[in-house]
């Protein structure tokens, strides 16, 4: 009896072995499209449930599909520009799990719309305005736990949804910006309502954050996830607003060159963003 059960435990911890504890599902924004879709458990594929046209998405099929059941601690994450390419896209998520706490994740997947950088930034936002109502809805479940992840330019699709919202109500509980690649200045126009909507918002810094840095040289103006702490004048005085600056953090784990991926190459970063997620103080 006693040897069944050891053989039935050491199965057991087997079987467990590179499962995912959460829920994946993406939203994927395409050229005339928006498809919705989970993940395979094993190897993180994507799997496509339903397609849309971008101006006509059935918001309460989505809603149905991925939508919140029960009580649930839910993590939307918009990815960097080159983010969702899906070997990358894959490698994310797999860190992503490892965060405590969350039921389920949603990827807002999302496609350079422009021939250069510059363009890319500036028409991104539109994409974040075609999915906004999608998220307002997935968003609604007042039972439900709402977070959010934005990595570098995927910062702009969020600000597009933020701005398509006409019920700036409290609807995220956490919003945690790594390597955030807008302007500085951004909470006195396009997110000004964002503070109304999220228990907290946390802004990380790193002052070493190359890719940043040529994001400067190209706008000519300051960036919010390079110079927050600069700022502190206008940005302090949003009460449920911190700042969280990163740069002389002890390095542990992979090796980031530009320094932009911190949030899934640092250890030390990330242990942080568990207590962050998690309502412990940073």
């Amino acid at each position: 009896m006693k040897k069944n059960l050891v053989i039935f435990f050491i199965l057991f911890i087997f079987s467990q072995i590179g499962q995912s504890a959460n829920e994946h599902f993406y939203l994927e924004i395409k050229k005339k499209t928006v498809e919705i879709g989970t993940f395979s458990e094993k190897k993180m594929k994507r799997e496509a449930l339903a397609s849309f046209p971008r101006k006509e998405i059935d918001v309460e099929k989505v809603s149905q599909i991925i939508g919140s059941r029960n009580e649930e601690n839910v993590l939307f994450y918009f990815h960097a520009m080159w983010g969702g390419m899906k070997r990358t896209h894959k490698k994310s998520l797999k860190h992503l799990n490892k965060l405590e706490g969350f039921d389920k994740i949603i990827s807002i997947i999302w496609h350079t719309d422009g021939p250069t950088y510059k363009a890319s930034w500036r028409k991104s936002i539109h994409q974040g305005e075609n999915i906004g109502q999608v998220i307002q809805v997935l968003t609604n479940d007042r039972k439900s736990n709402y977070s959010v992840l934005c990595h570098s330019m995927g910062h702009r699709i969020f600000q597009g949804h933020v701005q398509w919202i006409d019920d700036p109500s409290p609807r995220f509980q956490t919003i945690l910006f790594a390597a955030a690649d807008l302007d500085v200045h951004v909470f006195s126009n396009g997110l000004h309502q964002l503070s109304e909507m999220s228990q907290k918002i946390i802004i990380m810094v790193h002052e070493k954050d190359r890719i940043l840095k040529i994001s400067k040289m190209l706008h000519r103006r300051d960036r919010l996830g390079l110079h927050a702490t600069r700022h502190l004048d206008k940005l302090g005085k949003i009460e449920n607003l911190e700042i969280l600056n990163v740069t002389k953090l002890k390095k542990a784990g992979s090796i980031s060159i530009s320094n932009h991926l911190y949030f899934k190459k640092h250890q030390a970063v990330f242990v942080e963003m568990n207590k962050i997620f998690n309502d412990s103080q940073p």
